[in-house]
C-alpha cells in the first residue's frame, strides 16, 4: 500500500477501515427527508422542444459547400426547408 501524504492526513476525518464500511447505511435510510429535500432542490434539465433536432452529415462535393458556405447560414437554411418539402 501506497505510503500516506502527511499534509493529506485529516486527523478529524480518517480513513475509513473494513468496520466502519460495513456499518455505513444509505443516506436515504439514514434521513429520507434530508436527502428527498437535496433531489428536490435539483434544477430540471432542459424541457423537451416539440421540434427536435437530429445530428445529420453528408458527403458533399468540396465546390457545393464552398458555395452554401458563401451564401451564408439563412440561405443554407432555406435550401434544407426547401429540400424537406419535396
Amino acid at each position: 500500500m501506497k505510503k500516506p501524504d502527511p499534509f493529506m492526513i485529516d486527523e478529524e476525518s480518517p480513513l475509513w477501515t473494513e468496520k466502519d464500511f460495513a456499518r455505513a447505511r444509505p443516506a436515504m435510510e439514514v434521513d429520507p427527508e434530508f436527502v428527498a429535500a437535496m433531489i428536490a432542490l435539483r434544477k430540471p434539465g432542459r424541457p423537451p422542444q416539440e421540434d427536435r433536432l437530429e445530428m445529420f452529415s453528408i458527403r458533399l462535393p468540396m465546390g457545393d459547400i464552398a458555395k452554401l458556405r458563401a451564401k451564408g447560414t439563412e440561405a443554407t437554411r432555406e435550401i434544407l426547408h426547401q429540400f424537406a418539402e419535396s
